[in-house]
């Protein structure tokens, strides 16, 4: 780091040299490497600056050249500070903004979360707030170790968290189940039933009694595998029975039904150019609009950016504010070409079957394009293989 840089930092001295003998003065000064810079060359005079440790050894080089040299200004924390001496507020706003950064840093003021994929963030804050855990909580009051406890007690689907804390900042790293999906237990009650009509391609029971077997077609609400089990002894008879948790795989073949519809005239949005921007800071949880602009929903857009305030990148700050920019636009009437049409169509069509291909097997399609009154419909079925069913409630009647 150079002090010329950073004369702020560095205690430096801006010195004016004045006599026959300048040059000499410079070239004794070099010889006793004593460094000077910003030298500036005037009428009767040389303007440069030295460091304040290495004003004192340019006084044999004085005598010497019989030169007088001048300070004209003082740069450096220990020159500032004796300027300010006597303005104590100043020195007292120092060390209050000094007590109030060490505070916030006491606090948890963002709490982040990594990895999590079954879980949203907002279900997991919840969750830390029913624990007594949300910003503004001091981060001596979040023991790490018992919090990882807790999560992976409460949570079955995480095999692995860690939970950390940074500044300011608390991070909850997951390592969830793959293909693990969270039902509610009221899901799980009752028996199994079909939820099409359909065909039965292979049904594997685990728990309960199945109704019905590979190959049988069934209807819409059939009971596939119910939950009341017969337990018979050696010769055939009934000993007692019992309702349990049905649990099975089933697949069946079905058709779905595919109907998209397109109008040929739209709406579509053209900018004007004009554009407004607002900030919100959030303090505290208190919102403050500097600008709140009047503006008409459906003739502006608008884009909202959170930015959170970070001192050293690290520690977060109880403040954020928004940067929301408007953007005005012009609803235009336009209308498609039969080609457009059928490019849209049939790429939401594409999407669709991408999307389904996710959860099932598609073994036929047979839709079609028909020509409406202002619009096109595309229209048909589709045959895959789907575990169609639901839990419902026993039915013992």
């Amino acid at each position: 780091m150079k002090c010329e840089s950073f004369p702020i930092i560095f205690n430096i001295l801006t010195i004016c040299i004045t006599g026959e003998s300048k040059e000499r003065f410079l070239n004794l000064c070099r010889n006793k490497e004593i460094y000077l810079w910003d030298i500036k060359l005037n009428d009767n005079s040389i303007v440069c600056r030295i460091k304040r440790n290495e004003f004192r050894k340019i006084r044999p080089v004085c005598r010497t050249t019989g030169c007088k040299v001048y300070i004209t200004r003082k740069y450096g924390l220990k020159y500032l500070a004796f300027k300010y001496r006597k303005h104590y507020s100043f020195a007292i706003g120092i060390i209050t903004a000094f007590l109030i950064v060490k505070g916030i840093n006491n606090y948890v003021w963002d709490i982040s979360f990594q990895g999590n994929s079954i879980y949203s963030d907002q279900y997991i804050y919840n969750y830390l707030c029913s624990l007594g855990i949300d910003s503004g909580i001091k981060t001596s009051g979040i023991d790490c170790e018992w919090l990882e406890h807790k999560i992976r007690e409460d949570f079955s689907e995480v095999t692995w968290v860690s939970v950390s804390k940074k500044g300011t900042r608390v991070i909850i790293s997951f390592k969830e189940n793959d293909g693990v999906v969270i039902q509610d237990e009221d899901e799980h009650q009752g028996d199994i039933y079909a939820t099409d009509d359909g065909e039965v391609i292979s049904i594997i029971t685990r728990k309960g009694t199945p109704m019905v077997k590979k190959g049988d077609n069934v209807t819409k609400d059939q009971i596939l595998v119910s939950g009341h089990v017969v337990v018979n002894d050696a010769y055939g008879e009934e000993m007692c029975s019992m309702d349990v948790q049905p649990d099975a795989d089933i697949l069946i073949k079905m058709k779905a039904d595919y109907c998209d519809t397109l109008y040929r005239d739209y709406k579509r949005k053209e900018y004007t150019g004009k554009t407004k921007t607002s900030i919100v800071i959030d303090a505290f949880g208190k919102e403050i609009n500097l600008l709140n602009w009047n503006l008409d929903e459906n003739t502006w857009d608008r884009l909202c950016e959170e930015k959170e305030i970070r001192l050293f990148n690290k520690i977060s700050l109880p403040v954020k504010y928004n940067i929301i920019k408007y953007n005005q636009y012009d609803n235009v009437d336009y209308a498609y070409t039969d080609e457009e049409m059928e490019e849209i169509l049939t790429e939401r069509f594409d999407s669709y079957i991408k999307n389904l291909q996710n959860s099932v097997q598609i073994l036929d399609k047979d839709v079609k394009i028909v020509r409406g009154d202002g619009l096109f419909e595309m229209r048909g079925s589709l045959e895959i293989i789907s575990p169609a069913f639901h839990y419902g409630v026993y039915d013992r009647n």
